[in-house]
């Protein structure tokens, strides 16, 4: 068996994560993507989120276009309450950003 801070970590095959990370998730680009045909739910990255979620992660949605925005995509996607609505900045401390484009938001970004 595997440590952690003096504590055992039982191996299922995935890589232990021992603690809650403050993840976010961007919506335009990343959790939709607009087309020619009105916006487009990306369901890979929302199927990653949603993993966060299950994992007992703090999972944050945010928006360019502000908490409102942010909010209304959050319920249209059926992403709440699972996650937490936030003004997009850096100053929330976020451990993992995912954006269409790098952002410095957090300590580690993915762009998808």
């Amino acid at each position: 068996m595997a440590k952690h801070e003096g504590k055992e970590i039982k191996y299922d095959g995935m890589a232990p994560v021992p603690t809650v990370k403050r993840i976010a998730f961007d919506v335009d680009g990343t959790l939709i993507r607009r087309t020619d045909n009105g916006d487009v739910p990306r369901y890979d990255v929302i199927e990653t989120l949603k993993f966060f979620v299950a994992c007992g992660h703090s999972v944050f949605v945010w928006s360019g276009g502000g908490e409102d925005y942010a909010r209304m995509w959050a319920q249209k996607l059926d992403l709440l309450p699972s996650v937490r609505i936030v003004g997009k900045t850096a100053s929330l401390g976020m451990d993992l950003a995912f954006d269409d484009h790098a952002t410095s938001l957090a300590l580690v970004d993915i762009i998808v």
